[in-house]
């Protein structure tokens, strides 16, 4: 069993989230840094802070809640990790809107090819093709620019 966060040898752990038992499964150095408590103030000391409301990441970690909506901004990176480990995804893939019809089937498409190319780069990197790395970090900032214009 590998770690979700770093590939490293893991074990699996049970948390507690919102009244639910999950199951993750990451090395022990991982777990300590997203549930520990080793060092609680490292989180404070780093500026994660939200620069709105004044809402630390370690008071996100703590109570699992945000203080406002540019909460999810400061944290991004943290809570979109997080919803990897507990929901295997950061992406919803609910229900189709009612009505959307063939645009939400372009968004989904480039939202697929939005994912194929961040693995692609992503094994670019870590092959240390930096050619490739930058072709396709041109592709993927194409595509994202497509996402933010489609209106769904």
């Amino acid at each position: 069993m590998k770690c979700r966060s770093c590939g490293k040898p893991a074990k699996k752990y049970t948390i507690s989230r919102g009244g639910a038992e999950v199951a993750v499964e990451l090395c022990e150095k991982c777990y300590r840094r997203l549930y520990g408590k080793e060092n609680p103030t490292a989180e404070q000391e780093s500026g994660l802070e939200c620069s709105a409301c004044g809402t630390t990441y370690e008071d996100f970690r703590r109570t699992g809640l945000v203080g406002c909506a540019e909460c999810y901004n400061a944290f991004r990176k943290e809570i979109t990790t997080m919803l990897g480990y507990i929901q295997h995804s950061a992406r919803h893939v609910g229900k189709v809107p009612e009505g959307a019809g063939e645009r939400y089937d372009d968004l989904r498409s480039l939202i697929a090819q939005e994912d194929k190319l961040r693995e692609e780069l992503d094994l670019a990197e870590r092959a240390g093709e930096k050619q490739k790395a930058a072709e396709l970090r041109q592709r993927l900032g194409a595509v994202a620019q497509k996402l933010r214009r489609t209106d769904l």
